[in-house]
């Protein structure tokens, strides 16, 4: 029970280190909720694309979302095996193109790679 929003001695976070699809689209689907109540915005879609080779694998993906005019890159990813061939380059291009269809008027990449941060820039309509 948690009483005036503390969790009492009979209360339990349990912290884990094992993925829960279900945890992520619960969690998500009550911040959208919450945001779309208070913003008046119900415009949220995913969005998510891939290419593959002939045999039908897929070798490069990107999955994020829109809404409010803003389109997030959640994920962006190429094989190693078919890296700097512009496959990348083509994902996000395509992100961006349907992201302008949606009204977005900016995409945001989140990116741990020093390599993204530096070829970021091409993507930036402001340069």
């Amino acid at each position: 029970m948690i009483e005036g929003g503390r969790p009492d001695d009979r209360s339990r976070i349990d912290i884990r280190d094992d993925r829960d699809d279900a945890l992520d689209a619960f969690l998500a689907d009550r911040i959208y909720e919450f945001n779309a109540r208070a913003t008046g915005l119900f415009d949220g879609r995913a969005l998510n694309g891939s290419i593959k080779d002939h045999a039908g694998k897929v070798i490069a993906a990107v999955t994020g979302h829109t809404w409010g005019g803003t389109c997030q890159v959640n994920y962006l990813w190429v094989d190693p095996s078919h890296r700097r061939l512009g496959l990348g380059r083509a994902l996000m291009r395509a992100v961006e193109a349907e992201a302008t269809r949606r009204n977005c008027t900016q995409v945001i990449l989140f990116t741990h790679s020093r390599r993204s941060m530096k070829l970021w820039p091409m993507y930036d309509k402001r340069r």
